[in-house]
């Protein structure tokens, strides 16, 4: 979590492929680079930034009430110096609910981000629990020897 008006980071990057997605429903994240972006993420925003041969960029908390919880994840590019990039959509939660959504993906397949790795990120929203014996549906996915997958749950608590 980030108090109000708090800045996460200015840093340089070289070849670092940052992904965020915020996971409040009423917060907001600033970010400005120097490529010249900069943008406010919203909830079911995701942004991707592509360092590449190297930027300088910092998110903050534009404000002074909120705080804002966001899950950011890094992912090692396959190649070196290529040119930074910025990247930002909307996935909306009707696209999300009760199944996994392609959000991120080398070829940018189905309207994901592009990401300079062979990588797939999927997010998904659990749809609203009626009593403690539903849950998530069940979902199989094959996994090649070769390949590696991970479950990151990200839940917001409410005071």
């Amino acid at each position: 979590m980030i108090a109000g008006l708090a800045r996460v980071h200015t840093c340089p990057l070289l070849n670092a492929l940052p992904a965020v997605g915020l996971l409040d429903r009423q917060s907001a994240l600033e970010h400005k680079d120097s490529m010249g972006t900069g943008s406010v993420i919203r909830p079911g925003e995701v942004q991707m930034m592509s360092a590449g041969s190297g930027i300088t960029h910092s998110e903050f908390n534009p404000s002074a009430e909120e705080g804002v919880h966001f899950l950011q994840i890094w992912i090692v590019p396959d190649r070196l110096r290529v040119a930074p990039r910025y990247q930002q959509k909307n996935f909306s939660a009707a696209e999300k609910r009760g199944r996994l959504r392609l959000i991120i993906a080398a070829d940018g397949a189905d309207g994901s981000l592009g990401v300079y790795q062979d990588a797939r990120v999927h997010a998904g929203l659990r749809a609203l629990l009626t009593n403690a014996a539903d849950h998530w549906p069940a979902r199989r996915r094959r996994v090649s020897p070769s390949r590696a997958s991970a479950i990151a749950p990200a839940r917001r608590r409410r005071n």
